[in-house]
């Protein structure tokens, strides 16, 4: 038994020499590669150098027509940086931290970075960080052979490959493209343009002012300010943000904030078109004169919408209408009584005339009262909508002496107007009792006095006798919490009784009816 164990690991040796001899070696994997193409994306970016103490990372994502397979292997993607920001070999395995900028040139031969796309996968991706103004030219390539020495690039062809293919026809193994760093803004500021919203007449300009500024109100001076019109009224190129990136802005530095963070300037109404459109305006960082170019630069904000509340944020939305010049509207407001009693209804009742059907059918009339009695200022009170006529009425209950006016709000097509005062005077209602009726000769009566329209406790009440045909003052008192009163009067014969509420500041004089008291 012991031979025939030791002629296993002879047997399990040979079997492995055979299965090794079926593999092939990694060279022969190089016909494999060759029908592939590369592309690298982003084509294009603007990358800021002060973002990050070491720069902004910059990723760049190789993207194979096909992926890696069994037969292929592995693939590795070689890349070389030509530049301000050439990282050179830096980073894990180069023994240099990729906060140095280790450059090493333009030199293919030793790539400044490689990736590997997997078995099943189409692309791999590597990053390096700009630590120095100015762009760079991206080369990527298909590593056919894994040596770096062998150096397989197109180097003639250029990040336009319609305006320099190389030397080997497109699509090929080989992609260029551009980053281009810059230092731009440090955290913390966003932009606040204002108005808004506004409202503006057709073929007139818009004034829009812009502050940069953070959260303390600290001012970023010297910054310029891009805008476009997301293809809405009076949009110069009549493109908007749903075009291709790389366009042109259509206000490009429109003004440069001053020292506090302020700019301002005007937006023509080129067309001189009706109707509305949104502006966005960004803080042109990269100075680049694009818009929408590479996020976050450049517009690609702009789908915030106007009433986005962000922070730190460099770009903001606003709204403008362009409209034709206002259709003029005359408001008119009458009472129907200019004295009423406390609490009693009066209506009030007016119209909206104008030459423009739109500006007097249908339109929200607001009733305001005069809050503080000298005209210095009014609140709402109600609201009532105009007939097809432009008429309209409203019920007040009436509590206090005021005057009264109607306004419309103005519209993109109507003016604001309002009426002139319409005053309301109202009278103290006072009531007055006999605690029995009729009364004993000789005995006290309780005369109860209740007021409407009192201020409360403190308010005078004026009793009065008919004496020899005159009514005459027989005593005062002044009212309680609940605006009554009451005066307690011994009764010789019938007597008649009345009681008067003097005017105060927000109610006329008001007078009890006769009162007879007889005698049994």
């Amino acid at each position: 038994m012991k031979p025939a164990r030791a002629s296993r690991p002879r047997a399990l040796i040979g079997v492995l020499a055979l299965i090794l001899s079926l593999v092939p070696l990694a060279g022969t994997a190089v016909a494999n590669h060759v029908d592939r193409t590369l592309n690298l994306v982003p084509e294009k970016k603007n990358n800021r150098t002060n973002v990050r103490p070491n720069g902004d990372r910059h990723t760049i994502i190789a993207r194979m027509s096909s992926p890696a397979d069994a037969l292929s292997g592995p693939i590795n993607i070689d890349f070389e940086v030509d530049g301000p920001s050439d990282p050179g070999p830096t980073g894990p395995g180069s023994g240099i931290p990729e906060s140095v900028n280790a450059s090493d040139g333009n030199t293919p031969e030793t790539p400044d970075r490689t990736c590997t796309v997997e078995v099943g996968m189409r692309e791999c991706e590597v990053f390096y960080r700009g630590l120095t103004v100015g762009t760079d030219e991206i080369r990527g390539w298909i590593d056919h052979d894994g040596m770096d020495s062998t150096v397989e690039a197109d180097l003639g062809e250029g990040p336009d490959e319609n305006a320099e293919p190389g030397d080997q026809p497109e699509p090929d193994g080989t992609d260029v493209v551009l980053t281009r760093w810059f230092d731009g803004l440090p955290p913390g500021p966003r932009l606040d343009c204002e108005p808004e919203r506004a409202t503006v007449f057709a073929g007139l300009a818009h004034t829009v002012t812009c502050t940069l500024e953070n959260s303390k109100g600290l001012g970023f001076g010297g910054w310029l300010i891009d805008g476009e019109n997301l293809r809405g009224t009076n949009d110069p190129d009549d493109a908007g943000a749903e075009e291709p990136e790389n366009i042109t802005a259509d206000y490009d530095d429109i003004c440069t904030t001053d020292a506090s963070g302020h700019c301002q300037f005007d937006v023509a109404a080129v067309d001189n078109e009706i109707g509305e459109a949104e502006l966005c305006f960004w803080v042109d960082e990269d100075n680049d004169g694009s818009f929408h170019q590479t996020p976050p630069w450049d517009g690609s904000k702009c789908d915030e919408g106007v009433d986005a509340e962000e922070r730190d944020n460099t770009t903001d939305v606003i709204s403008v209408a362009w409209v034709n010049r206002l259709s003029s509207r005359s408001v008119t407001l009458a009472s129907s009584k200019r004295t009423v009693g406390f609490g009693r209804k009066v209506t009030l009742s007016g119209s909206v005339g104008s030459g423009n059907p739109a500006c007097s059918s249908g339109v929200e009339v607001a009733i305001e009262r005069d809050a503080a009695g000298d005209a210095s200022g009014f609140e709402r009170i109600g609201a009532v909508t105009t007939t097809t006529d432009g008429s309209y009425s409203f019920v007040e209950v009436a509590e206090r002496s005021a005057g009264y006016r109607a306004v419309v709000e103005g519209s993109p097509e109507c003016e604001m107007d309002s009426s002139d005062l319409a005053q309301v005077d109202v009278r103290k209602r006072v009531h007055l009792k006999a605690s029995r009726n009729p009364v004993p000769r000789g005995r006290l009566v309780k005369l109860r006095v209740e007021v409407l329209g009192c201020d409360g406790r403190g308010d005078k009440v004026v009793l009065l006798k008919r004496i020899d045909g005159e009514m005459k003052n027989r005593g005062q008192k002044a009212t309680n919490d609940n605006c009554r009163a009451v005066f307690k009067k011994k009764i010789m014969k019938k007597s008649v009784f009345q009681v008067r509420s003097p005017q105060d500041a927000d109610h006329l004089a008001g007078t009890s009816r006769l009162l007879r008291v007889r005698v049994k």
